[in-house]
């Protein structure tokens, strides 16, 4: 049997004696913060994918049809085009939901954050750790708002990927 060790974290409990705590912040490559100014919507173009479309781990796209103007593309994804596997988390309405890049003709809309992680860790691993319920716990109790919970900042230092 494996020799296992407190974590320090109280969500997390027990993990093997030769793994170690560090901020998920320092597992990733990359975070891009979509949130801001709502893109013009149009009835065809490129797919937008909103806190709306991210559901239950996955890019659910019947959800909501929203798009984009091709020519608007690029303007409105400067900040970071996606991969495929990149992970796709809702700041709010709804707070924490996440899923992987399943495919890279999308544009992304206000409130959603796009991680990419390290070579080192797995896109996949590193969502359905996400969708855990100690991390879900652990995000809602960062949280504001009665209406609409969400979350203002990355909490930087405090989320902890084994």
């Amino acid at each position: 049997m494996r020799e296992m060790k407190d974590s320090g974290v109280e969500w997390i409990g027990k993990i093997p004696k030769d793994w170690e705590i560090v901020p998920l912040t320092k597992q990733l490559d990359s975070i891009v913060d979509y949130r801001g100014k709502t893109p013009e919507k149009t009835e065809e173009g490129t797919f937008l994918v909103t806190a709306k479309n991210i559901k239950d781990g996955k890019i659910c796209y019947e959800l909501s049809k929203e798009y984009v103007r091709e020519a608007d593309y690029e303007e409105i994804m400067h900040r970071g085009i996606p991969q495929i596997g990149d992970i796709l988390f809702t700041t709010e309405a709804p707070l924490g939901q996440v899923a992987n890049v399943d495919r890279t003709d999308i544009a992304l809309a206000q409130r959603i954050i796009k991680f990419r992680a390290l070579s080192t860790v797995n896109n996949y691993y590193l969502k359905y750790w996400m969708l855990n319920e100690g991390f879900q716990q652990f995000l809602h109790s960062l949280s504001t708002g009665s209406t609409a919970t969400g979350i203002k900042s990355i909490a930087t230092g405090r989320a902890n990927l084994p």
